[in-house]
């Protein structure tokens, strides 16, 4: 059998989690005592770390990994860091509100391929709508109540040679894969990272297999939305708020990236190099908000010059916000955030905002803003616009309100293929 290491991270109030996935690897491997079990505690108020060290006597090979940042290193870095610290070729990553299945590493090493995502199925408790990438089935929704010995039999009952190819978290691979694309990217801090990454696996070619012979139970949702997010309760509610709001500029990066947001997609989204030009803009919130609502569908937007500087100054206001509500979940006050944000990927919104008029292109579309009664059906068109102008080619036409001008068709979305996070500080992370 060989070796993988299983990388896990974990944050505030997952200690009940951990033990119990720590209990599942050490009694549902095939062969534990070839295995490296990586855990990174990311923010600790259980005394998780303490926990996990007085672990490493009962397991194998397991470190424990913490950082001396104040606020959090955010899990699209430490999974980037923990793949660079696995020291065999085969990786697995698990979410800690998750239990692994009996015979877990043999299932993995049995369907694992070369220039592959191994995905594989969750059984979940019905907390969401039941769908073709999982198995809905109440084993407890609290780790407490845990149906231990009920789960073990049906988990191995329902093992059947199904593969799909859906994307979802916990995953498999060789090392050579992720590091073939640069792994998560650090733009994505409060979701849409999984969506991401299936976009890039499709461009590159890299094969998504999603199998029904290893499966594992999923508490669903712990991480993003919180310990007990389900219950009616202010402090969840007030969390779940923020992420639902962090998710949704987490939805505008990936469509800054891909033209449109879809999850699942059997096929590459493909984003087409755009310049837009505005026409007859006013100075004031509902014209202000359309172009901020819409520039997430373009490469470059183009301001008026007679109140061009502006219109750019109060839309940079409110893109300077977009971090707002990530660093609240996250408790990034905001000197730490002027600090720390060099770790992540971010957005340039000076140079996609910009004055005057484009001397060179590839695509421009004017958009006229006086006629108010067609921005509607305008936008309405924003999520195909690059499958559209593909469609129709080279040249000029109408779009009322707007005009479109093709002079070359470029596709953007490629050179997104391979993430180059930002360098990070090695000497802030504390290996145990």
């Amino acid at each position: 059998m060989k070796p993988i290491s299983f990388l896990i991270n974990t944050s505030v109030d997952m200690l009940s989690h951990v033990k119990l996935l720590l209990t599942s690897l050490s009694k549902n491997l095939a062969n534990s005592n070839i295995h490296e079990i990586i855990i990174f505690v990311d923010s600790d108020n259980e005394n998780i770390t303490e926990y996990l060290i007085d672990q490493k006597i009962n397991f194998f090979d397991l470190k424990v990994i913490t950082h001396k940042l104040p606020s959090v290193v955010g899990y699209c870095r430490n999974i980037n860091l923990m793949v660079e610290y696995a020291k065999h070729d085969i990786v697995s990553y698990l979410q800690s509100d998750m239990v692994v299945s009996k015979n877990y590493d043999s299932h993995i090493l049995e369907e694992i391929e070369e220039n592959t995502i191994l995905c594989s199925a969750r059984i979940e408790p019905p907390l969401h709508p039941e769908g073709p990438e999982k198995i809905v089935k109440n084993f407890g929704i609290e780790p407490e109540e845990f149906q231990w010995d009920d789960f073990l039999d049906f988990a191995s009952s329902i093992r059947e040679n199904k593969v799909t190819d859906f994307f979802f978290v916990p995953f498999s691979f060789y090392k050579k894969v992720w590091s073939d694309i640069g792994g998560f990217d650090t733009l994505f801090r409060r979701g849409r990272e999984d969506s991401d990454l299936p976009q890039r696996l499709l461009h590159k070619g890299i094969k998504i297999k999603q199998s029904f012979n290893l499966n594992v139970y999923h508490f669903t949702c712990v991480a993003s939305r919180g310990k007990g997010w389900y219950k009616n309760e202010n402090k969840t509610q007030n969390r779940m708020k923020l992420q639902e709001l962090a998710l949704g500029i987490e939805t505008r990066r990936f469509i800054r990236k891909w033209g449109r947001f879809e999850h699942g997609v059997k096929n590459p989204l493909n984003k087409l190099d755009i310049d837009l030009i505005i026409k007859n803009p006013e100075i004031s919130d509902p014209y202000i908000k359309f172009i901020y609502d819409i520039e997430p569908y373009f490469s470059k937007v183009w301001l008026p010059s007679k109140n061009g500087n502006a219109l750019k100054k109060k839309l940079l206001e409110i893109c300077s916000k977009e971090n707002i509500y990530a660093n609240k979940i996250m408790n990034f006050d905001e000197e730490q955030w002027k600090n720390e944000s060099k770790f992540y990927n971010t957005v340039d919104f000076d140079s996609i905002y910009s004055i005057g008029f484009p001397t060179d292109f590839n695509i421009k579309i004017e958009l006229d803003l006086s006629k108010k009664d067609k921005i509607g059906s305008f936008s309405s068109t924003l999520n195909y616009i690059s499958d559209m102008i593909n469609n129709e080619g080279l040249g000029k036409y109408e779009l009322d309100p707007a005009t479109i001008e093709v002079k070359n068709i470029v596709n953007i979305s490629k050179q997104h293929i391979n993430t180059n996070n930002p360098p990070f500080d090695y000497s802030l992370i504390n290996i145990n």
